[in-house]
């Protein structure tokens, strides 16, 4: 009898080979690689100086494909402050954005968030949000 050789897609992601020959079955499943996709992460730099703070915020696409326009959420203490949008990025393209304001003295959190709405289908969906500490430090009023 004849060889007989055919396709079967089942859904898993693999392509499975099958070959009759005469009374034998030979089955040989050819795993694809992974399509390649974009992985935004969001990197913070708080400075203080006078009772000011700056924040600088970079987000950077660290996967292997490019990534489309997305957001970032910045939070103080738990209030979004600011919303940015973010340009496409291409691999290992980054994007920084400001933020000065002032803020009472004391510890604060600063939280930011990228793609918040899961528009970017990512590599890894559990590094799009950085946190850091900042403090303000009384003012010197015997100066």
């Amino acid at each position: 009898s004849g060889n007989t050789i055919g396709y079967n897609l089942n859904g898993d992601g693999c392509k499975d080979l099958i070959v009759v020959a005469g009374n034998h079955i030979y089955a040989l499943t050819v795993k694809q690689p992974p399509t390649p996709k974009p992985d935004l992460i969001a990197l913070i730099d708080a400075n203080v100086e006078s009772g000011k703070v700056k924040i600088n915020i970079t987000v950077k696409n660290i996967g292997a494909a490019n990534s489309p326009a997305t957001t970032l959420d910045l939070y103080i203490d738990n209030d979004k402050v600011q919303s940015y949008s973010v340009d496409p990025l291409n691999v290992q393209q980054s994007e920084t954005f400001t933020y000065e304001g002032t803020l009472p003295y004391g510890d604060h959190v600063v939280k930011v968030v990228v793609d918040p709405n899961n528009v970017v289908h990512e590599l890894n969906e559990n590094n799009n949000v950085a946190t850091a500490s900042v403090f303000i430090p009384k003012p010197d009023l015997t100066g």
